[in-house]
């Protein structure tokens, strides 16, 4: 026999994953805090509607659950709202999810981050966005999979190809002829 779901249960087994699923709903939104919010927000409610449905079991599954859910609330708003655009660097976008620095360190890394973000600007969006699952946001390929719709080959397939272009565009940054 089983239990009638809780709140108490969504909540405590929730909290330790809002730090992931915000830092994912960051990277979408760039430095669009609010809409990164929101975005967090509608994935939340949408789990806790599913859950107290029985349609949403609590378990390793439901972190990419959320990031899909999130990812596809922010395809929708993308779609309805043309205000939402690419972030570019003054924005924040990929410069802002790299780790911050301080001082003398931070002044040094400067150039490279403007670089590693002109690199990541430059892939295809379908490959961009498979760096920002794994690489960047540290989902297994299995989720980033499940989040995309698509096989894991192809999840595979398109990290490789976006690595590969990274280090040759990264290295040619770098060391220009």
């Amino acid at each position: 026999m089983s239990t009638a779901p809780r709140r108490e249960d969504f909540e405590r087994f929730l909290i330790p994953l809002l730090p992931r699923l915000n830092a994912f709903t960051r990277q979408l939104a760039g430095s669009n805090n609010e809409i990164a919010r929101d975005i967090a927000q509608e994935a939340i409610v949408k789990g806790f509607q599913s859950f107290m449905a029985g349609k949403l079991e609590l378990s390793d599954r439901t972190m990419s659950w959320l990031a899909t859910v999130a990812r596809n609330e922010f395809l929708m708003m993308k779609r309805k709202d043309r205000r939402i655009v690419e972030f570019s660097e003054e924005e924040g976008g990929y410069e802002a999810q790299l780790p911050p620095h301080d001082g003398q360190r931070d002044a040094d890394n400067s150039d490279t981050r403007a670089i590693l973000y002109q690199a990541l600007s430059e892939l295809p969006e379908d490959q961009r966005e498979v760096v920002e699952l794994v690489d960047m946001n540290q989902f297994d390929y299995e989720e980033a999979a499940d989040i995309l719709g698509i096989p894991v080959g192809t999840v595979r397939s398109r990290l490789s190809r976006a690595r590969l272009k990274l280090a040759a565009r990264l290295h040619f940054m770098v060391n220009p002829v």
